[in-house]
């Protein structure tokens, strides 16, 4: 799906550069002076990034879930402001989630709000086709106010059934234009 994306808009851009006798350069004659022109045209793709991540850390504490929340930021350059995600767990398996400390694996949920959508349960590198609409289209930084909040629960029996120790993940957010 990402590839087509890509495709298409490398197509556009082509067009826009080969389209048309519109845009075609003059040569100057011979005289005292001589003036010519080029045309310039720049395409700009649609592109996206997301920003503001922070870490989740923090003790378990018995008898509670663990549970922890990083701000992001998702600025698309302009459009409609749609994107997907999709993320991935480095110690996934199938489509759960997992913390991992020398081969004892510890399953936890992920949820990704853009503040319209609302909280959107997430699986493992799997597509999420929710319809997310809130992409910041004026500010790559989000005006210092990221619109978007991934977190995570770990269940407490997920957490009191394992040994002491210090379980940890990297989870790698990809968001894509819509």
């Amino acid at each position: 799906m990402e590839m087509k994306k890509l495709v298409k808009g490398l197509i556009v851009a082509c067009a826009m550069v080969a389209g048309g006798s519109a845009i075609a350069a003059t040569q100057g004659t011979l005289g005292l002076t001589s003036t010519g022109t080029i045309d310039i045209s720049v395409g700009v793709g649609d592109q996206i990034q997301i920003t503001a991540l922070a870490d989740i850390t923090g003790p378990y504490v018995p008898g509670t879930d663990f549970t922890g929340s990083s701000p992001a930021c998702v600025y698309r350059n302009g459009g409609t402001g749609e994107f997907n995600v999709t993320m991935t767990s480095a110690n996934g398996s199938g489509t759960d989630f997992q913390l991992n400390d020398a081969g004892t694996f510890v399953v936890y949920d992920v949820t990704f709000n853009d503040s319209v959508s609302g909280a959107i349960n997430m699986d493992n590198n799997v597509l999420n086709n929710t319809d997310f609409t809130n992409a910041n289209t004026t500010s790559p930084t989000c005006g210092g106010a990221p619109q978007s909040t991934i977190a995570i629960n770990v269940p407490d029996a997920n957490l009191g059934a394992v040994a002491a120790g210090t379980y940890a993940d990297t989870l790698t957010i990809v968001v894509a234009p819509r």
